[in-house]
């Protein structure tokens, strides 16, 4: 059996370091759901760390794939309002489309979501990431469903960052990791570290710390404090 106290993971962007105020152990479950249910009792309730886990994974995700072309697109339907299976029918043959106009495979991360007025239609809020320039009106044609809207980005470095917010309660009931992505992206870089590693928070840009309640196999109730801690690999 092995512990860690700080939790590193890296992307293209940034360092994620999450360090705690007590040893978490692994090694010992035999199966994945037995380590699944291991790490929920330690960091809190089912539901909202699904949600944040879903959110922490599509922003980390995002920013190992990072591309100068990549954009963040909101897909819309013109006529009448899609379910959720036809709604991954479309997008799956735009991925097709996409790769016999423009030659290359589509990489992309996308969530769904449901209006709330009017004919309440489904779309896709997505991360593509683009080899090269596209302009819209070519995706459009790509697309063939309807609408393509070029999102406007203020800081393309944390793109992750605007997808994140679209990923919801009811986008991890629909999907369980709450986003679809393609096969074969780059995965963010982990690293277990078995002891208190110090780090100067000013090389931070950003910082929070929480805590979390969790009960032992004898029953008895422990709280993990843990910080996470961000820095850039962009200056």
């Amino acid at each position: 059996m092995a512990h860690y106290y700080n939790k590193t993971i890296t992307t293209k962007n940034r360092i994620y370091v999450w360090r705690y105020s007590a040893p978490v152990y692994y090694g010992f479950p035999k199966t994945t759901r037995q380590l699944e249910t291991y790490e929920k009792r330690l960091e809190g309730t089912k539901q909202g760390n699904s949600l944040y886990r879903s959110q922490m994974k599509a922003k980390m995700l995002v920013e190992a794939n990072y591309k100068p072309y990549m954009k963040f697109v909101t897909l819309t339907y013109a006529n009448a309002a899609a379910g959720r299976e036809q709604l991954v029918k479309d997008f799956n043959a735009f991925a097709k489309r996409y790769k016999r106009t423009f030659g290359y495979k589509l990489e992309y991360l996308y969530t769904m979501e449901r209006g709330t007025k009017g004919t309440k239609r489904w779309h896709v809020h997505a991360v593509l990431f683009h080899e090269r320039f596209i302009p819209v009106k070519d995706l459009q044609r790509t697309w063939q469903n309807g609408n393509v809207k070029i999102n406007a980005v203020d800081d393309p470095v944390n793109i992750g960052l605007y997808l994140v917010k679209y990923i919801t309660k009811a986008a991890v009931q629909l999907n369980k990791k709450g986003y679809i992505s393609s096969n074969g992206l780059i995965q963010p870089v982990a690293e277990r570290i078995p002891y208190a590693m110090p780090i100067d928070k000013s090389l931070c840009d950003f910082y929070t710390t929480y805590s979390r309640k969790w009960t032992d196999k004898q029953g008895k109730e422990h709280v993990t404090t843990c910080e996470l801690l961000e820095i850039s690999l962009i200056k």
